[in-house]
Protein backbone atom coordinates (compact mmCIF):
# COMPACT_ATOMS: atom_id res chain seq x y z
CA UNK A 1 0.00 0.00 0.00
CA UNK A 2 0.89 3.43 0.28
CA UNK A 3 -0.54 6.85 0.69
CA UNK A 4 -0.87 10.05 -1.12
CA UNK A 5 -1.06 13.35 -0.38
CA UNK A 6 -1.87 16.13 -2.93
CA UNK A 7 -1.96 19.31 -2.79
CA UNK A 8 -3.39 21.51 -6.19
CA UNK A 9 -2.09 25.58 -6.07
CA UNK A 10 -4.59 27.82 -8.34
CA UNK A 11 -4.80 31.47 -7.37
CA UNK A 12 -7.54 32.67 -5.62
CA UNK A 13 -10.26 35.98 -6.22
CA UNK A 14 -12.85 38.11 -5.77
CA UNK A 15 -15.83 35.72 -6.51
CA UNK A 16 -17.46 38.60 -8.67
CA UNK A 17 -15.03 38.10 -11.08
CA UNK A 18 -13.55 34.55 -10.58
CA UNK A 19 -12.18 34.66 -14.62
CA UNK A 20 -8.88 36.52 -12.42
CA UNK A 21 -8.09 33.35 -10.67
CA UNK A 22 -7.41 29.87 -11.19
CA UNK A 23 -9.75 27.43 -9.51
CA UNK A 24 -8.07 24.41 -7.19
CA UNK A 25 -11.06 23.38 -5.99
CA UNK A 26 -12.16 22.80 -9.83
CA UNK A 27 -8.81 21.14 -10.63
CA UNK A 28 -9.60 18.99 -8.01
CA UNK A 29 -12.73 17.37 -9.01
CA UNK A 30 -10.88 16.85 -12.67
CA UNK A 31 -7.84 15.13 -10.83
CA UNK A 32 -10.60 12.93 -8.75
CA UNK A 33 -12.40 11.89 -11.78
CA UNK A 34 -8.67 10.88 -13.49
CA UNK A 35 -8.14 8.69 -10.23
CA UNK A 36 -11.71 6.85 -10.19
CA UNK A 37 -11.01 6.05 -13.61
CA UNK A 38 -7.32 4.81 -12.77
CA UNK A 39 -8.96 2.97 -10.25
CA UNK A 40 -11.34 1.22 -12.06
CA UNK A 41 -8.39 0.45 -14.56
CA UNK A 42 -6.54 -0.80 -11.88
CA UNK A 43 -9.06 -3.40 -10.65
CA UNK A 44 -9.68 -5.20 -14.00
CA UNK A 45 -5.97 -5.82 -14.62
CA UNK A 46 -5.63 -8.44 -12.36
CA UNK A 47 -7.22 -10.47 -9.47
CA UNK A 48 -5.12 -11.95 -6.56
CA UNK A 49 -6.95 -15.62 -5.75
CA UNK A 50 -6.36 -14.24 -2.23
CA UNK A 51 -6.40 -10.87 -1.74
CA UNK A 52 -8.54 -9.80 -4.62
CA UNK A 53 -7.86 -7.18 -6.92
CA UNK A 54 -5.71 -3.68 -6.70
CA UNK A 55 -7.51 -0.29 -6.21
CA UNK A 56 -7.36 3.01 -5.13
CA UNK A 57 -9.46 4.89 -2.79
CA UNK A 58 -10.00 8.65 -1.98
CA UNK A 59 -10.06 9.31 1.77
CA UNK A 60 -10.28 12.87 2.11
CA UNK A 61 -10.68 16.36 0.27
CA UNK A 62 -9.83 19.93 1.63
CA UNK A 63 -10.50 23.25 -0.16
CA UNK A 64 -12.42 26.05 -0.63
CA UNK A 65 -12.46 29.29 1.67
CA UNK A 66 -14.97 32.30 2.44
CA UNK A 67 -16.41 33.91 -0.84
CA UNK A 68 -13.58 33.70 -3.06
CA UNK A 69 -12.18 31.33 -5.84
CA UNK A 70 -10.17 28.19 -3.74
CA UNK A 71 -6.76 29.09 -3.92
CA UNK A 72 -5.88 25.23 -2.72
CA UNK A 73 -7.49 22.04 -2.52
CA UNK A 74 -5.72 18.96 -0.90
CA UNK A 75 -6.57 15.63 -1.35
CA UNK A 76 -5.51 11.70 0.44
CA UNK A 77 -5.56 8.58 -1.10
CA UNK A 78 -4.60 4.66 -0.68
CA UNK A 79 -3.70 2.49 -3.08
CA UNK A 80 -3.90 -1.16 -3.01
CA UNK A 81 -1.25 -3.08 -4.15
CA UNK A 82 -1.31 -6.63 -5.43
CA UNK A 83 1.55 -9.20 -4.78
CA UNK A 84 4.44 -8.21 -6.96
CA UNK A 85 3.23 -4.81 -8.12
CA UNK A 86 5.56 -2.34 -8.17
CA UNK A 87 5.29 0.65 -5.82
CA UNK A 88 7.15 3.31 -7.50
CA UNK A 89 5.34 1.72 -11.01
CA UNK A 90 2.10 2.69 -9.15
CA UNK A 91 2.95 6.23 -7.92
CA UNK A 92 3.89 7.24 -11.20
CA UNK A 93 0.70 6.36 -12.74
CA UNK A 94 -1.28 8.19 -9.86
CA UNK A 95 1.12 10.92 -10.65
CA UNK A 96 0.30 11.18 -15.05
CA UNK A 97 -3.07 10.43 -14.12
CA UNK A 98 -3.53 13.50 -12.16
CA UNK A 99 -1.13 15.55 -14.07
CA UNK A 100 -3.38 14.92 -17.17
CA UNK A 101 -6.09 16.20 -15.70
CA UNK A 102 -4.93 19.41 -15.19
CA UNK A 103 -4.20 21.19 -17.97
CA UNK A 104 -3.58 24.59 -17.06
CA UNK A 105 0.04 25.35 -16.95
CA UNK A 106 -0.92 28.21 -14.06
CA UNK A 107 -2.11 25.60 -11.64
CA UNK A 108 0.16 23.60 -10.01
CA UNK A 109 0.15 20.14 -8.42
CA UNK A 110 2.66 18.49 -5.52
CA UNK A 111 2.45 14.63 -4.11
CA UNK A 112 3.76 13.59 -0.71
CA UNK A 113 3.85 10.20 0.41
CA UNK A 114 3.63 9.97 4.50
CA UNK A 115 3.71 6.65 4.75
CA UNK A 116 6.95 4.77 4.15
CA UNK A 117 7.43 1.68 5.38
CA UNK A 118 9.71 -0.94 4.07
CA UNK A 119 9.70 1.10 1.03
CA UNK A 120 9.79 5.07 0.64
CA UNK A 121 7.01 5.27 -0.98
CA UNK A 122 4.99 2.84 1.54
CA UNK A 123 4.78 -0.99 2.38
CA UNK A 124 5.37 -3.45 -0.16
CA UNK A 125 2.92 -6.44 -0.13
CA UNK A 126 4.16 -9.93 0.69
CA UNK A 127 3.07 -13.10 -0.28
CA UNK A 128 4.33 -17.09 0.48
CA UNK A 129 3.10 -20.08 -0.14
CA UNK A 130 -0.08 -20.95 1.50
CA UNK A 131 0.70 -25.24 1.38
CA UNK A 132 3.42 -24.72 3.61
CA UNK A 133 3.46 -27.18 6.43
CA UNK A 134 3.71 -24.37 9.03
CA UNK A 135 0.51 -22.56 8.06
CA UNK A 136 -1.73 -25.99 7.86
CA UNK A 137 -0.20 -26.44 11.15
CA UNK A 138 -1.20 -22.97 12.65
CA UNK A 139 -4.29 -22.84 10.49
CA UNK A 140 -5.40 -26.40 12.55
CA UNK A 141 -4.44 -25.47 15.93
CA UNK A 142 -6.44 -22.12 15.41
CA UNK A 143 -9.30 -24.03 14.03
CA UNK A 144 -9.16 -26.59 17.18
CA UNK A 145 -9.47 -23.17 19.46
CA UNK A 146 -12.66 -21.96 17.79
CA UNK A 147 -15.09 -22.95 15.36
CA UNK A 148 -15.29 -21.32 11.90
CA UNK A 149 -11.51 -20.15 12.76
CA UNK A 150 -7.89 -20.88 10.57
CA UNK A 151 -9.35 -20.24 7.47
CA UNK A 152 -6.21 -19.11 5.09
CA UNK A 153 -7.54 -15.67 3.70
CA UNK A 154 -5.46 -12.73 1.68
CA UNK A 155 -5.00 -9.96 4.12
CA UNK A 156 -6.37 -6.39 2.57
CA UNK A 157 -3.96 -4.38 5.03
CA UNK A 158 -0.41 -3.92 5.45
CA UNK A 159 1.93 -4.47 8.62
CA UNK A 160 4.84 -5.90 9.00
CA UNK A 161 5.17 -9.24 7.65
CA UNK A 162 6.80 -8.17 4.48
CA UNK A 163 10.07 -7.02 6.41
CA UNK A 164 10.45 -10.81 7.46
CA UNK A 165 9.06 -12.14 3.80
CA UNK A 166 11.32 -9.70 1.72
CA UNK A 167 13.87 -8.86 2.89
CA UNK A 168 14.88 -11.47 5.40
CA UNK A 169 13.44 -14.56 3.64
CA UNK A 170 11.79 -15.63 6.76
CA UNK A 171 8.02 -17.47 6.04
CA UNK A 172 5.00 -15.15 7.94
CA UNK A 173 1.40 -14.70 8.01
CA UNK A 174 -0.83 -12.44 9.90
CA UNK A 175 -2.89 -14.35 12.91
CA UNK A 176 -4.45 -12.97 15.36
CA UNK A 177 -7.91 -12.41 17.21
CA UNK A 178 -10.48 -9.98 15.77
CA UNK A 179 -12.44 -8.66 12.70
CA UNK A 180 -9.76 -6.88 10.62
CA UNK A 181 -13.12 -5.13 8.84
CA UNK A 182 -13.51 -2.61 11.94
CA UNK A 183 -9.67 -1.64 12.42
CA UNK A 184 -9.37 1.82 12.28
CA UNK A 185 -13.05 2.56 13.26
CA UNK A 186 -15.13 3.70 15.98
CA UNK A 187 -16.54 0.26 16.30
CA UNK A 188 -12.76 -1.35 16.56
CA UNK A 189 -12.74 -3.97 19.23
CA UNK A 190 -11.44 -7.69 19.82
CA UNK A 191 -14.30 -9.96 21.52
CA UNK A 192 -13.02 -11.41 24.68
CA UNK A 193 -14.06 -15.18 23.48
CA UNK A 194 -11.87 -14.53 20.52
CA UNK A 195 -9.03 -13.26 22.45
CA UNK A 196 -8.68 -15.92 24.67
CA UNK A 197 -9.41 -18.41 22.08
CA UNK A 198 -6.48 -16.91 20.43
CA UNK A 199 -3.77 -17.40 23.60
CA UNK A 200 -5.12 -21.31 23.26
CA UNK A 201 -4.46 -21.39 19.56
CA UNK A 202 -0.93 -20.23 19.69
CA UNK A 203 -0.39 -22.46 22.75
CA UNK A 204 -1.38 -25.19 20.53
CA UNK A 205 0.54 -23.96 17.60
CA UNK A 206 3.24 -23.27 19.30
CA UNK A 207 3.26 -27.01 21.14
CA UNK A 208 3.18 -28.55 17.57
CA UNK A 209 5.43 -26.41 16.07
CA UNK A 210 8.53 -26.72 18.30
CA UNK A 211 7.23 -29.21 20.17
CA UNK A 212 6.97 -30.15 24.19
CA UNK A 213 9.43 -31.27 26.28
CA UNK A 214 9.48 -33.95 29.06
Amino acid sequence: FFITDITITGKSAYFGVPELGKDALRAAHAAMTALWRHSDEVAARAEHKLTGRGFLLITGLTGGGYIAVPERCTLSLIRKLLPGESLDTAAAEIEAAVRGAITDPEITVEFAYPAGRDHRLGGTSAEIDETRAEVAMLSQSMAGAMGGRGVIEGAPFWSESSFFVNRLGIPAVYCAPGDIRNCHTFEEHVDVEEYLAGIVGFAAFMARYCGVAD
